[in-house]
């Protein structure tokens, strides 16, 4: 499977997928989490799918993945440093993008 994939996947479910609503209330709604983490679950299973098929392994890696981006998605991470405004999205995609190559090595073993 290419990390890629997973990238492009988070990247779209996470900014183009994401609706306004989602990114305003998913901290605080944990409904609203929920359909950003749904749309995560489609994206992550599509990227899977068609780059590495189908088979026993795909609803565990989906159902982890799901998993720590409702964990991730839940905190409220830092408030800007030293003028850095970015700082909590950088922090915020970073443990996402983590989070996708720890689970693809052990799941997949890539």
């Amino acid at each position: 499977m290419s990390d890629l994939s997973l990238l492009a996947a988070h990247l779209l479910a996470d900014f183009p997928l994401q609706s306004d609503r989602m990114a305003a209330e998913k901290l605080d709604d944990w409904g609203v989490r929920l359909d950003h983490v749904a749309v995560h679950a489609v994206t992550t299973a599509l990227a899977v799918a068609l780059t590495k098929g189908v088979d026993r392994r795909l609803p565990l890696f989906v159902a982890a993945v799901v998993t720590t981006h409702y964990g991730i998605d839940t905190r409220r991470w830092a408030g800007p440093k030293d003028g850095f405004e970015a700082y909590p999205l950088a922090v915020d995609q970073t443990l996402h993008v983590v989070a996708l190559a720890t689970l693809s090595a052990a799941v997949y073993g890539e």
